[in-house]
């Protein structure tokens, strides 16, 4: 029998009775991300934690996990606890860590149920821990780190960006996928702020804290998962990232507003966070029938695409 090349729940059983001496009593696979497998479990002695494990190939990632945890649960940023690591497949077929469940939801899965004060409150938050990052050392060049030691980088942040679009670019090319006929807006729009670009400094900055990643309890933000990597280079990244999800969902731009306010953000910043918001409704395209890590491909979401399409044009005014 050939063995699946996606982990199942007899391989995080496995690997939880191995690890932790306990039974599994339930499993529960989060059907989110887009590497990474990532399994809720709870165990006969009481315990729930969560095993997230991957294929050989993306053992990296996991690797950038346990070493960014190192360096910022340290410092306050509420990542959760490791509980057992091993990121070789000399004893199982995945790489695996498993962690500390932290009992909270995604912030996009309540965010139309929160307040004005509630959004503020989490931002406040999110821009002190992104402050903590901020402070860490940096390493001279751009892009995502999955440590200081191995990292390549760019010689610009304008290079990264445009690795991003790049990369878009190929999997739509991949595809034949209607989305291709926007990517040199995106390029020549990038062009026009070159300039600020050039003065970006390679700050670190997590950047996948977004409507996903933040988990929230009630009102409360009560954590914040999948830290894989940092980013260096402009912080306002994430922002932008997050805008762009945010009108994914459909949803109101207040709590992206209010960040923006508690930064202080001039009128050239707000600007350069419209172009990261058109770049990554780019990306988003790009990501429609796209595999990752799902068993089978998707077909293109005709109604996501036109959405984004439309997204696209009221970014884009002003071209």
């Amino acid at each position: 029998m050939i063995e699946s090349d996606t982990p199942q729940t007899e391989d995080v059983a496995s690997i939880v009775r191995s690890s932790l001496r306990s039974e599994p009593t339930f499993i529960r696979r989060y059907l989110t991300g887009y590497c990474h497998f990532v399994f809720e479990v709870e165990t006969a002695d009481g315990r729930r934690i969560v095993a997230r494990l991957t294929r050989p190939e993306s053992k990296p990632l996991l690797e950038g996990g346990v070493y960014w945890s190192e360096k910022l649960r340290p410092i306050g940023v509420p990542l959760p606890r490791m509980i057992s690591v091993d990121l070789s497949t000399e004893n199982f077929r995945f790489p695996f860590i498993i962690m500390e469940h932290i009992d909270g939801v995604d912030l996009g899965l309540v965010y139309s149920k929160l307040s004005a004060s509630d959004k503020y409150s989490i931002a406040l938050q999110l821009v002190d821990f992104q402050g903590r990052v901020s402070r860490l050392a940096s390493v001279g060049r751009f892009g995502f780190a999955y440590s200081y030691e191995r990292f390549a980088g760019y010689t610009t942040w304008l290079d990264f960006l445009n690795s991003i679009v790049r990369r878009a670019e190929q999997r739509m090319d991949s595809t034949k996928h209607p989305g291709l006929v926007y990517v040199e807006r995106v390029r020549s729009k990038l062009n026009n702020y070159s300039a600020y670009f050039r003065a970006i400094k390679p700050v670190p900055f997590m950047d996948d804290t977004t409507t996903k990643n933040v988990l929230i309890k009630g009102d409360k933000l009560v954590g914040i998962v999948d830290v894989d990597q940092l980013c260096f280079g402009d912080p306002l990244l994430t922002l932008g990232l997050t805008r762009m999800a945010l009108l994914n969902r459909s949803y109101d731009l207040t709590y992206a507003e209010q960040w923006a306010d508690l930064l202080q953000l001039d009128q050239l910043q707000t600007e350069i966070i419209n172009v990261y918001t058109l770049m990554f409704c780019l990306d988003f395209m790009s990501e429609l029938g796209q595999r990752f890590n799902r068993n089978r491909e998707s077909r293109v979401d005709c109604d996501r695409f036109r959405s984004l399409v439309s997204n696209f044009g009221k970014l884009a005014v002003g071209d």
